[in-house]
């Protein structure tokens, strides 16, 4: 009974928070109206947004916990018996409740400071900061609530294997070492607490802890968090660390630039419901199928289109899977050559705005979202052009790559264009805006979001529940990423306080190494390390570290933006960890991953093609952000 009230609730703050984001949308849209057709803008509306983004990540955390879909790791948990991955799952939700309670604990006193001393943004509205904490405490509470009951039912469930009696020693052992390892870690943070270290060596040693809390599966947010207080409890006692729980979850999250990731996540989810990837693969095909491999011609630039509304490589490859391999195999295309295709086509949404992960990377470094967003239109293309530029010459070299289907009417292809409309809008009229500075990238996605919507209620008839299911997903994915972004500034506050990025800075540039060959070093580092690692914990963790040192190389942020994108968008595609390849395998029955790798390696050559092209001339990616005109 409990536990039932306890996710009711949970659903409903996320309802709640599936509402502020219809409501960011509408004010938004609303705005760029008026603003435009009236010359009255909504003066507070700035304001009202850099708040109303701290209701809708905190309210809607516990119902991800929920469903246990935090970002995590499962590299090596995947790979343990189920009774195994139990322990871990316990572990890692006792460091996840260890760090929610905390927060939930100390931003209730702030927001009882914020209502007795009654505290208002700093802005000319007076608008009260203790709803915005509160929601914090809220939201954050019923994670904890939730947390607690996953650990019992996590204890529940390892008491029922340990009377298994081939499951008995096992759980024993699993037993001590878990009691073993809270007392080293206890014992370990007294000593170091009370020994004269090196913040540098504090600042080691937190990687250290982070890889080894993401390796066993703890979700990325609370393992970074959670890293970040006890470093800064080792330098700096308990004061600044109860600090980091109490400040930073609102600090870090009160920006209005946060707002941009639930508009752009609400615009390609609902664009996916509305069919707007079906549109744009079907006008691809009517224009492209009469030439050598054809339906891989449709694929790539059906994905090309798709990844202007979409963003997220992972939806949009489970779509594509769906949508287009059924009809691949039907006409004939060889098995690999239509596997790797729609993987790697896939892998566009991570390029071609809107990027989820180039705003991560955005919001990670301070960098124009904007700039970022048009830097990646070109590379995305010249992507897409190389990869139908290979399967052209294959299929050129051996016909019965893909079969020859017969070419459609004039009528046929003009009328798919009239289908398409809402992806057309999409990439016209939303990324033009951003490109000439009519609107901002978050008044683009409002906008784009907004039509999707309406595309979804008017020409699709969509009903309420697929509607709220589609925000649901939205509040979800807000959340989660959000919440990581969080988590990372975080820790990027203890590695600042360590100076380990300063002293390593310092260190390489006095090795006098050529500025390329450091660069050619960090590229390969990232795809290697991509194929175990998933972006966001690779981001997370080296962001703080290796973007000093770029800057201090003197290479542009924008550039390397698009090169860390890229690398991290060919380790989707690369096992043994390629996050698309494992979608692709759990939407198509019977599949062996040896056919997934075989038809993902030439576009992976491909792939090596362009990271060469981008490195040699830079203003691929620069010349479109520099002629913008905002």
């Amino acid at each position: 009974m409990f536990t039932k009230g306890i996710h009711n609730i949970s659903r409903v703050t996320a309802i709640i928070s599936a509402a502020i984001i219809l409501l960011m949308m509408a004010l938004t849209v609303a705005d760029v109206f008026l603003r435009y057709l009236f010359s009255k803008p909504i003066a507070w509306n700035f304001d009202l947004q850099t708040l109303l983004i701290v209701g809708v990540v905190y309210l809607g955390i516990a119902y991800v916990q929920v469903h246990r879909s935090h970002i995590r790791i499962d590299l090596v948990a995947s790979r343990l018996s189920e009774n195994n991955q139990l322990w871990l799952q316990l572990f890692g939700d006792i460091v996840f409740f260890g760090f929610s309670a905390l927060i939930a604990w100390q931003m209730s006193l702030e927001t009882w400071e914020a209502w007795v001393i009654k505290d208002y943004l700093d802005s000319v509205w007076d608008i009260p900061l203790w709803p915005a904490k509160g929601a914090i405490t809220l939201g954050v509470g019923l994670l904890s609530l939730n947390l607690a009951i996953n650990i019992y039912n996590d204890i529940r469930a390892l008491a029922q294997s340990r009377r298994i009696d081939s499951a008995r020693f096992g759980w024993y052992a699993w037993l001590a070492a878990t009691i073993v390892l809270w007392a080293l870690l206890a014992v370990g943070t007294v000593l170091l607490r009370n020994t004269t270290i090196e913040p540098i060596t504090v600042g080691w040693i937190c990687i250290i802890l982070l890889f080894i809390l993401l390796l066993a599966g703890t979700p990325i947010a609370p393992a970074s968090g959670i890293i970040a207080i006890w470093g800064t409890y080792i330098l700096a006692g308990e004061g600044p660390a109860l600090g980091v729980a109490a400040n930073k979850p609102f600090q870090f999250i009160i920006s209005y630039i946060m707002t941009v990731v639930p508009l752009f996540v609400a615009m390609g989810i609902l664009a996916g419901l509305a069919g707007f990837a079906k549109n744009a693969y079907e006008m691809a095909r009517r224009w492209l199928q009469n030439i050598p491999g054809g339906l891989a011609h449709a694929t790539i630039a059906g994905g090309a289109m798709f990844a202007a509304a979409s963003g997220v490589s992972t939806a949009a490859c489970a779509t594509f899977s769906k949508m287009v391999l059924p009809e691949m195999f039907e006409h004939g295309v060889q098995k690999a050559l239509a596997l790797g295709c729609v993987a790697c086509a896939s892998t566009l949404a991570i390029m071609i705005p809107p990027s989820i992960m180039l705003i991560t990377y955005a919001l990670l470094t301070g960098q124009s979202v904007g700039k970022l967003l048009i830097a990646g239109i070109i590379p995305g293309l010249l992507e897409a052009a190389l990869y139908m530029g290979m399967v052209f010459l294959r299929c050129k070299l051996n016909p019965s790559l893909i079969p020859k289907s017969p070419p459609f009417s004039w009528k046929e292809r003009f009328t798919s264009l009239t289908r398409a409309w809402g992806i057309l809008f999409i990439v016209i009229v939303v990324m033009g805006g951003i490109y000439t500075g009519i609107f901002t990238p978050i008044e683009a996605g409002a906008i784009g979001a907004f039509v999707a919507l309406m595309a979804v209620l008017v020409v699709k008839r969509g009903r309420v529940r697929e509607i709220g299911e589609a925000l649901f997903d939205t509040v979800s994915l807000t959340s989660a990423v959000i919440f990581i972004v969080i988590g990372g500034m975080m820790f990027g506050v203890i590695l600042a306080q360590s100076r380990l990025p300063v002293l390593l800075t310092e260190y390489i540039a006095g090795l006098n190494m050529p500025p390329l060959l450091v660069l050619i070093s960090i590229m390969v580092f990232y795809i290697i390390i991509g194929c175990f690692l998933d972006a966001l914990s690779i981001l997370i963790i080296t962001m703080p570290i290796v973007y000093p040192l770029i800057l201090s190389l003197g290479y542009d942020p924008i550039w390397f933006g698009i090169l860390i994108t890229f690398s991290i968008e060919m380790a989707l595609v690369t096992p043994p960890y390629g996050l698309n390849l494992f979608v692709i395998q759990a939407t198509v029955p019977n599949l062996k991953l040896g056919d997934l790798y075989r038809g993902v390696s030439w576009f992976v050559l491909v792939d090596l093609i362009r990271l060469a092209i981008l490195i040699a001339f830079p203003q691929v990616a620069l010349w479109l952000p520099s002629m913008m005109w905002g």
